[in-house]
């Protein structure tokens, strides 16, 4: 049965238990101005009841890493942040099992090794929002100047996930790898869209390596090559010149 909007809260006032009816009663600002953790939209009131309860779960809102720091981040970005860098750093078997796999090249010389040093060495993440800033970028980094430092396109992120289906949290793990991925090995992109899936290089192996692992699947280019537009003419790699930046993230000099 589908309520009207105006009768959505009423229905589910008398269907709460009456301990949390009170508990809004008498503290209102504490379900007043919430934040969905998935999509950042804001909640009303009673709205508010099954974004609380989703945010307590799960289990890692208050996750904090002494080694990461972050730069005009709000809240529910710096969550995803610390989850992504920590899930990276207790599931490297997960990452193994995608590497050398279905396209995916193999952990090249002792790539492994400093990764995994790199995801517990200081990091620093700077949120950007602005298109302009980004355009349809993922990421940002700096591997000859800025050896700690990761710039995320955050509305991109979220634009993308969304355009994908899938969880924020998925994505974060993605792009997180593929730019820690830049600062541990300096590697080209792949030109062609196809083969970026297909016969990707280490930092988008790693990237898409890391997604399937955190999603519990193995890694298929299928999907990502069906989404692949036609090429574009624009774009420059901080390593190769002239090379169009891929999905995920390009390298380009600070200014």
């Amino acid at each position: 049965m589908k309520l009207k909007p105006a009768l959505q809260n009423s229905y589910v006032f008398w269907f709460m238990p009456l301990t949390l009816i009170l508990s809004i009663i008498v503290h209102p600002d504490a379900y007043a101005a919430k934040s969905n953790p998935e999509t950042g939209e804001k909640c009303q009131g009673l709205e508010c009841v099954g974004i609380e309860t989703s945010s307590n779960n799960s289990g890692d809102s208050k996750l904090r890493l002494s080694n990461v720091d972050v730069e005009s981040c709000n809240e529910l970005e710096e969550n995803k942040i610390h989850f992504a860098v920590d899930w990276l750093q207790k599931n490297l078997p997960a990452i193994d099992a995608q590497m050398g796999r279905n396209g995916l090249i193999s952990w090249p010389d002792n790539s492994r090794e400093n990764f995994a040093d790199k995801l517990r060495k200081d990091l620093k993440f700077v949120c950007i929002s602005e298109k302009n800033k980004c355009d349809d970028l993922l990421g940002i980094v700096y591997p000859v100047v800025a050896q700690k430092r990761i710039n995320l396109c955050t509305s991109s992120i979220r634009d993308n996930a969304a355009k994908r289906g899938i969880n924020n949290k998925t994505l974060y793990v993605h792009v997180v790898a593929h730019e820690v991925g830049h600062l541990v090995r300096l590697n080209k992109h792949r030109n062609n869209c196809a083969e970026r899936y297909t016969n990707p290089r280490f930092s988008q192996s790693l990237g898409l390596a890391a997604e399937s692992a955190y999603l519990g699947v193995t890694y298929d280019a299928t999907p990502f090559v069906n989404g692949c537009s036609p090429p574009k003419t624009s774009g420059q790699d901080i390593i190769e010149n002239k090379l169009q930046p891929p999905p995920m993230t390009v390298n380009k000099p600070s200014n």
